[in-house]
């Protein structure tokens, strides 16, 4: 049986990723260890959305890979109805990438087209991204309003260590909520919207 991927990543891997992405832009993200949300921070920043030469040419990268993705679907799936989300995957291969190593991580980087040593810094410009998509803007005809509010849920197994440093990273740069052990859908739900409440 053969395995279809597209930029080398199986349409399995890359569903679960994209359902991850969807069901976390439902609710507002949470910074662990400051006990404030996204939205609380995206409020107390100023933002003046210039970016240095080097933050414009991780976004050129970024852009590039969401439209070779965009540009891979549809020359794989031409006949079909295709929703895609390309900075929910944009943001997860980075997330993933945090907790990569080897090969892994190579894979990763040359779809993204950084290297390994980008990764902080494409840590700290999703950061920067998802305050910025958060913040509220008064809006004449449509009251206070935001660009997208993202947020992440890590659900790691119960025999998962979890590295403090990849911990961290969920929580300051992609506001994550970690939860760890199985859990049904349903309770799923209702931890996130716990977690939300709790911060």
């Amino acid at each position: 049986m053969k395995i279809r991927t597209i930029l080398g990543y199986s349409y399995r891997v890359i569903e679960v990723l994209f359902i991850l992405y969807i069901s976390a832009c439902v609710f507002a993200g949470c910074k662990g260890s400051s006990k404030k949300n996204l939205l609380k921070i995206a409020a107390m920043t100023e933002e003046d959305y210039r970016l240095s030469d080097e933050q414009k040419i991780m976004v050129r990268n970024s852009n590039e890979f969401a439209v070779n993705l965009f540009k891979k679907i549809c020359e794989e799936r031409e006949d079909s109805n295709v929703f895609v989300s390309t900075t929910g995957m944009l943001y997860s291969l980075n997330i993933i990438n945090n907790g990569a190593s080897g090969q892994t991580q190579q894979e990763i980087c040359h779809a993204l087209n950084i290297v390994p040593t980008d990764v902080e810094r494409i840590n700290n410009l999703c950061r920067r991204f998802m305050i910025g998509q958060a913040k509220v803007t008064e809006h004449e005809f449509l009251g206070p309003t935001s660009y997208m509010r993202t947020a992440t849920l890590f659900q790691a197994g119960e025999d998962i260590d979890i590295s403090k440093s990849f911990q961290e990273v969920l929580e300051y740069d992609y506001f994550a909520g970690i939860i760890k052990g199985k859990i049904d859908q349903g309770k799923r739900m209702s931890s996130i919207v716990g977690h939300q409440e709790a911060v």
